[in-house]
């Protein structure tokens, strides 16, 4: 039986033999100054060195924009296409679930299956597919997270294709049992912790402003591409360890309704808050997050314990509630798949 799905993926899908484009861009930005820059003339062609910048932002969008493609399931036999042209086929050897992470939050957006694929061709590479809302399934489930799917599909696709490749159809939701029930939360850091992430990138600048003022001059004098040269390879390193900043895990903490206890426990398995659910009191409100590009509203669980309270919120604007009040910024973030459960539960 063939399976024929719909899904969404980034302009870039079944190119990764041309990601070396944007690094191959930035490294003619580099040679090209340093070529005008040895000649008598150059300030007339410095316009020009531009253009790989150009080219770089132009790619960037091609690659980022998003296209539908159409996935033929046979057995194993994978054939991914979009209009007449294939993009992809060939043999599924294996495959894994995982968690698919929003980056820089951390936080749980959905599910995605990792697919091994032996094209045709003869490579190998990793497909991963994802689906927005669905928890993990209770069984081949595989190490690791991603926060780059290379497609997106619907839940219900997402079910048919763990159903075709022989996954069973019971998620970690459904398979808890009520009298517990145990999350994973994330802390949600604020603008403090967002620019300690930046901290490498901005170190590097303060770095090439501080050594062109020292010995920019002497640098001109004996090549004067050098300067351009450092300046970029700083940069670069700066925005490189910037990214594998962002990438890094988050800490995971535990959340834990059992026995008529709550408590949030740190990775270590510190207790961090616990009460009695019975002396709990809860209300909903919502986070407004204002960017220049436009506003969201974020719901957020307050659970006031004897002393002190706890807020728990969710990245997902559609559980927003348009009745609760305006509050502050949730102090750790449940997944998304884990919030219609927990909401749930305090609703029984």
């Amino acid at each position: 039986m063939t399976l024929r799905i719909t899904a969404q993926a980034h302009g870039a899908f079944g190119s990764k033999r041309w990601r070396w484009i944007p690094y191959a861009l930035a490294g003619g930005t580099v040679l090209l100054v340093a070529v005008l820059a040895q000649q008598p003339d150059a300030v007339e062609y410095l316009p020009y060195t531009g253009l790989p910048t150009v080219a770089l932002l132009v790619w960037l969008f091609v690659g980022n924009r998003m296209r539908s493609v159409e996935f033929d399931l046979d057995g194993r036999t994978l054939n991914i296409q979009t209009g007449t042209r294939s993009l992809l086929r060939g043999k599924i050897e294996g495959f894994e679930c995982v968690p698919w992470v929003l980056p820089g939050l951390g936080s749980t957006h959905g599910a995605a299956v990792r697919l091994s694929v032996a094209s045709s061709e003869g490579a190998h590479r990793a497909l991963i597919v994802a689906a927005a809302g669905k928890a993990l399934p209770s069984s081949a489930t595989g190490d690791g997270s991603t926060s780059a799917p290379d497609c997106f599909v619907s839940a219900g696709d997402f079910d048919l294709l763990l159903k075709s490749l022989g996954i069973a159809d019971v998620d970690s939701n459904e398979a808890r049992d009520s009298a517990t029930l145990r999350f994973t939360v994330v802390r949600h850091e604020g603008a403090v912790a967002a620019l300690r992430g930046m901290l490498p990138w901005l170190l590097t600048l303060a770095f090439v402003g501080v050594l062109g003022g020292l010995v920019g001059e002497t640098m001109m004098q004996k090549a004067p591409w050098l300067p351009a040269l450092v300046s970029v390879l700083a940069i670069g390193y700066g925005l490189y360890r910037t990214f594998l900043l962002a990438k890094r895990p988050k800490p995971r903490f535990a959340f834990v309704l059992a026995g008529g206890n709550i408590s949030l426990s740190s990775p270590n398995g510190k207790s961090i808050w616990a009460e009695s659910a019975h002396a709990v009191k809860r209300r909903y409100e919502t986070y407004v997050y204002r960017t220049r590009y436009g506003t969201y509203r974020f719901p957020v669980l307050v659970l006031q314990g004897v002393s002190t309270e706890l807020r728990l919120g969710v990245w997902e604007p559609g559980f927003a509630l348009s009745s609760a009040k305006e509050g502050a910024a949730p102090d750790f973030l449940v997944g998304t798949p884990d919030w219609q459960p927990l909401m749930d539960h305090f609703e029984r």
